[in-house]
């Protein structure tokens, strides 16, 4: 082969993959061609004879809403809907295919750009009531987020009043989706619901998509088996419980001790301890006779907590009373610096501190942390 021909044959192949390229790299893009349509305001499924205690929903009939269920569409799109497996392409794009996840049968709840407003997009799927929450109760969905190339949010809350958009008032989850963030494919979620109502409340559960700019963004999400049981509650979906919060304090933060969903401490440089009993606001505990910067704080209940403080020496102080008053159970002698603490039952803890002499520091409680001993 001549090296002329050589040249021109790579070329051509180079030409050709560049070609393949571009032709293949608009399959996420909007149809252009879609016209959006105006729905009603309110869109309710079948009525059901009586309320749940428990939800199985996998949207496999052919009427959407299901049963119980309503749709919502405050910015005057067509609102949520429902997909089969494989359908292609995903309505309003001019590619992709529509999936299930495992288990889910032949279809899913679905909605885009395309289902929403032709400025906004806010759209809801409420579940039917659901009776008598415990404590317990978990609240699990598979969802898909799809394409990575326009930006797009979820919201999960809950209304213990009426199945209306006003009556959501407690935030499960919500989770921005960025432009750049990648194809989920099918994401199971699990949620402790019964710690976010008073035992024994009839809930509504509604599934939000929400756009501001609907002329530039909002993406597809498909959502199916949908579930809300009695029990144990699940272990939360690593990294979509943490959002951010005011501490109300200036001083920095050194340690925190989280004691349940709703209850949790913090200590820092002052010293400083703030406390929340509602997962949401925090207020001071530092109270009185307490002195030193915090490094570490251990609680186990609203009530009480120990830390350590520092710089000289370290010291180590309790209280029973919700950090309105403090008291030193512990000094440890120079050199020494206790780094954690840990309790392992209502009255044994132990404290674990900087090597001294070549020997770790170690304390130890067996009276409920009043009193410690190396």
């Amino acid at each position: 082969m001549s090296k002329k021909f050589a040249y021109f044959f790579s070329f051509l192949i180079l030409s050709g993959l560049m070609v393949w390229g571009f032709s293949t790299s608009g399959i996420y893009d909007r149809d252009p061609n879609v016209v959006k349509q105006h729905g009603p305001y309110m869109v309710k499924g079948p009525a059901l004879e009586s309320p749940l205690s428990a939800l199985n929903e996998s949207f496999e009939g052919t009427t959407f809403p299901p049963a119980g269920w309503i749709k919502f569409s405050p910015d005057a799109g067509t609102g949520w809907e429902r997909e089969v497996n494989s359908t292609t392409p995903v309505p309003g794009f001019n590619g992709g295919v529509i999936t299930i996840p495992p288990g889910g049968g032949n279809a899913c709840a679905f909605e885009s750009y395309s289902t929403g407003g032709t400025a906004s997009d806010d759209q809801w799927l409420v579940t039917p009531q659901l009776t008598n929450i415990q404590s317990g109760d978990s609240l699990k969905f598979w969802l898909r987020y799809w394409p990575n190339t326009y930006r797009d949010s979820i919201e999960v809350k809950i209304s213990t009043t009426t199945p209306t958009i006003a009556g959501m008032t407690t935030l499960v989850w919500r989770k921005n989706f960025a432009a750049t963030s990648p194809d989920t494919n099918w994401t199971q979620y699990k949620f402790n619901i019964g710690s976010l109502v008073p035992a024994g409340s009839n809930i509504y559960v509604g599934f939000r998509e929400v756009v501001a700019d609907n002329a530039a963004d909002g993406a597809t999400f498909s959502m199916d088996l949908v579930s809300v049981t009695a029990g144990a509650p699940p272990p939360p979906t690593c990294g979509y419980l943490w959002s951010s919060q005011v501490s109300g304090v200036t001083n920095q933060l050194l340690s925190v001790s989280a004691v349940t969903d709703l209850i949790g401490w913090a200590g820092g440089v002052g010293p400083t301890v703030i406390k929340t009993v509602n997962g949401t606001s925090w207020t001071s505990a530092t109270g009185t006779g307490i002195r030193g910067d915090i490094y570490c704080i251990y609680a186990w209940d609203a009530n009480n907590a120990i830390c350590t403080t520092s710089p000289d020496t370290t010291f180590i102080f309790k209280t029973s009373n919700g950090g309105t008053t403090w008291n030193k159970v512990y000094a440890l002698p120079a050199p020494g610096f206790i780094d954690g603490l840990q309790m392992i039952s209502a009255t044994e803890g132990y404290g674990l501190g900087d090597p001294v002499g070549g020997k770790w520091t170690v304390v130890k409680t067996t009276d409920g942390g009043n009193s410690w001993a190396r």
